[in-house]
């Protein structure tokens, strides 16, 4: 063997020799995943302490609608604090700003004696078909004894509210539909996965800014009462609602949101008062219309299900003084408390 053929003999046998000293690569690649593991949990646990301690807020979900993310966070942070939610309560703007929880839980407290804690989860222009789409995402993850779906014609006009009727089930919308997921559990399980997943929302100022506006406007029980009315107008020469049909997609909401009856939970749909004088011009400008339109084929989708339909603007809202309205459609906090009042009043009696 001559000399050339020697050196690269001896260079070969090093190299070989060096290949056999390295780690072996599963040896390292398992070394990555236990420290990466490590370094996962000391975050969540660091997570969890700083969020014990209130330095900083658990996270929750964000589908970048401020309203219903601060109204997700107020309901999470009950149910997390109680174990449990009796109640919850959704409807549009009318409900948000129309139903007081603790006027309710007081007024049943007192015909009944049972204790009850109520969600206002009223949503700024939330047709029957947002309503559908939600409410089964709530009642899965919060199991309420009950659920009331405060209702109003507007919740049936098609193309009313696109942003609420065309809810999109982002992924952080639909770990809340979609109870059984992956990414569910881990959002519901993990606070580290819980920042990962909504960091386009937190550290977006101008939403960040409207949701604490929002989360700061409601109480805890997820109420945003009107303090005062602009006052009732004396004549109604005009309706929204001249053209008045019920959307097969928000009737299909309806339905979906009675469905849930299957689930365990009662299931009650109640008639949204509007002002007395402005009734006979809700609808068609006619009085006739808001029965035969809205009211009485509403009422025969609920009852077809065997659930419970309350009707409300011939009794509870004849008991509501002008001073108690914001406006035609809606109720300011006098008006919310008697409204709630007299609704725990009117099922006590039944």
């Amino acid at each position: 063997m001559n000399a050339p053929e020697k050196a690269e003999q001896n260079v070969l046998g090093k190299q070989a020799v060096a290949l056999r000293l390295t780690r072996p690569f599963g040896k390292t690649l398992l070394t990555g995943v236990l420290i990466l593991i490590v370094v996962l949990t000391a975050t969540e646990l660091i997570l969890r302490a700083l969020t014990t301690n209130e330095i900083i807020e658990p996270p929750f979900l964000r589908t970048g609608m401020p309203q219903f993310d601060a109204k997700l966070t107020r309901l999470e942070t009950l149910y997390r604090a109680n174990g449990k939610v009796d109640c919850i309560v959704i409807g549009s703007s009318m409900v948000d700003a129309g139903f007081d929880p603790l006027a309710f839980a007081a007024a049943r407290r007192e015909q009944n004696g049972t204790p009850i804690t109520c969600f206002n989860f009223g949503i700024n222009g939330l047709t029957a078909k947002g309503a559908g789409l939600i409410s089964s995402g709530l009642v899965h993850r919060y199991h309420p004894e009950l659920l009331y779906y405060i209702t109003s014609a507007r919740d049936y006009v098609a193309g009313y509210h696109k942003d609420t009727r065309e809810l999109q089930q982002s992924p952080q919308l639909g770990w809340l539909l979609q109870v059984n997921s992956l990414g569910s559990w881990l959002f519901h399980h993990s606070y580290l996965f819980g920042w990962l997943s909504t960091p386009s929302f937190w550290t977006n100022p101008q939403y960040m800014n409207a949701y604490y506006e929002e989360f700061t406007l409601m109480t805890s029980l997820g109420f945003r009462p009107f303090k005062k009315g602009k006052g009732i107008p004396v004549d109604f020469d005009h309706s929204n609602l001249q053209r008045y049909n019920l959307d097969s997609e928000d009737v299909a909401g309806l339905r979906e949101v009675l469905s849930l009856a299957d689930a365990g939970t009662k299931v009650l749909v109640v008639e949204m008062p509007v002002y007395p004088g402005y009734l006979p011009y809700y609808i068609k400008s006619s009085l006739q219309a808001y029965y035969d339109d809205f009211l009485i084929p509403v009422e025969n989708v609920v009852r077809s299900h065997g659930e419970e339909f309350i009707r409300t603007v011939s009794d509870i809202a004849l008991m509501i003084p002008d001073a108690g309205w914001k406006d035609p459609t809606h109720l300011n906090v006098e008006g919310a408390k008697i409204f709630s009042t007299r609704l725990a009043v009117k099922q006590a009696v039944k």
